[in-house]
């Protein structure tokens, strides 16, 4: 479907994230490295990770870069964490050491996705910009992310503070619009932190944002219509 077809299509739902759009664009390049690293048989480290890390490290003007199976294997890494050492996170309890390679096959699709990634996180932020436009008549009733002075804010979130939180959710949901709390429980209220002894009211305004923030569709392939239908149920159910 075009574009246009999108934009003139009548919208009922909106998912917080739909990767078949993004997919069906890079198909068939995709689908060529995939042939490509099945025919070579080299699936664990080799050429294409280690294109992959020097990528990386020209992107982010950094003298190396460090392919890794996960954001949480990346930061074990860092930290010289090995077998016996015990790491608390808000997902893992403990960590005993682990095999944290990249395969030649996340490494050979992501490369694909590198050359794109500017270009999405320039539509996450114009699709921001439309929801900051949208949501200016609510004035204090929402409040929108913000962005400090000499940073890049590329909305891998799009998260917004509102009273109603929870009735606000279950309205978009009841209305098939994907919304998600990052996150429900503050750091310090985490059960992992129980025996730090903090009370709920310890830390106030991370409690405060537990409760107020909600998450919104931001993906780089949503089209003005399906913004329209999300910005207008939020403002919606605040002016009600």
């Amino acid at each position: 479907m075009s574009q246009a077809q999108a934009e003139s299509e009548p919208v009922t739902a909106v998912p917080l994230l739909a990767l078949k759009g993004q997919y069906a664009l890079l198909r068939s390049e995709i689908e060529t490295v995939i042939q490509e690293v099945c025919d070579s048989q080299y699936f664990i480290l080799g050429p294409r990770v280690e294109a992959l890390e020097g990528k990386i490290a020209a992107y982010s003007n950094a003298a190396y870069g460090v392919g890794t199976s996960s954001g949480t294997d990346a930061l074990l890494m860092a930290l010289e964490i090995g077998a016996g050492d015990e790491v608390i996170t808000t997902h893992f309890h403990s960590v005993v050491g682990g095999n944290f390679r990249l395969d030649a096959l996340q490494a050979a699709i992501l490369s694909v996705k590198l050359k794109y990634l500017d270009l999405w996180s320039a539509e996450r932020q114009q699709n921001a910009k439309y929801y900051d436009e949208r949501f200016a008549e609510l004035g204090p009733m929402l409040k929108t992310p913000g962005v400090w002075d000499g940073c890049r804010h590329i909305y891998n979130q799009y998260t917004i503070r509102v009273p109603d939180r929870n009735g606000l959710k279950q309205y978009l949901t009841d209305k098939n619009i994907g919304c998600e709390i990052y996150y429900p429980v503050p750091l310090h209220r985490q059960e992992c932190f129980e025996e730090l002894g903090y009370w709920e009211g310890d830390l106030p305004e991370s409690v405060a944002a537990a409760n107020a923030v909600l998450s919104l569709p931001i993906y780089p392939e949503l089209s003005t219509t399906q913004q329209d239908y999300v910005a207008d149920a939020v403002c919606e159910f605040l002016n009600r």
